[in-house]
């Protein structure tokens, strides 16, 4: 991992936390970013719209991309992150929001660059993070377990669900806090509306 520098690391301003905490009233819509020509333009345009936050899969050039392509809006990196130099490096590249997994130790070294550490599990796994005294927990699985959770609030959820469409991220809502959306949804004609359904 030697394309950054650790001693021009500056930590987050950006508060992902606060951002998509919607108690569970409606739900955030965090669309997601795929490496494109276009990405900067996108998020321009997502930005315009008020979405409360973007995620991408991993850091990296793209990741730093859309951290710069906004001043205000949050980026959550989806890829657990294992040491101490990937955090370092999530940070580095524009993230605001690293996923960790369950029982981690580099929990303190995220939330030393004032970045939200977030707890990645199935929705099997989420009532044991809960106990464990996640804050906040990113769930990737199926849209029937992820509306089957029981996950009591402050605790923020985050759900992603592979290959969702607009009526999923619909039954979504009030069930979890916020989700990722992917490129399909947030890049199609009537995603403005669909934000504004669901994030008013």
């Amino acid at each position: 991992m030697g394309d950054f520098e650790v001693g021009r690391i500056v930590p987050s301003t950006r508060d992902l936390f606060g951002a998509v905490n919607t108690g569970r009233r409606g739900l955030a819509l965090l669309p997601l970013i795929e490496e494109d020509a276009h990405a900067a333009d996108e998020v321009a345009r997502l930005a315009a719209l008020d979405v409360r936050g973007f995620a991408v899969e991993r850091p990296g050039p793209l990741s730093l991309t859309v951290a710069t392509s906004t001043t205000t809006t949050p980026l959550l990196c989806l890829e657990r992150m294992a040491t101490v130099e990937a955090c370092q490096r999530g940070r580095f590249f524009g993230a605001d929001g690293l996923a960790l997994r369950a029982g981690s130790v580099l929990r303190p070294t995220v939330q030393s660059m004032r970045m939200m550490a977030l707890t990645s599990v199935s929705p099997e796994e989420a009532a044991a993070a809960v106990a464990d005294g996640a804050r906040g927990l990113l769930v990737v699985g199926s849209r029937e377990a992820v509306l089957a959770l029981d996950v009591p609030r402050p605790t923020l959820v985050i759900a992603r669900v592979e290959e969702i469409d607009a009526d999923g991220l619909r039954e979504l809502a009030g069930a979890v806090d916020a989700a990722v959306v992917p490129a399909a949804v947030h890049r199609a004609p009537r995603f403005s509306d669909l934000l504004e359904e669901l994030d008013s």
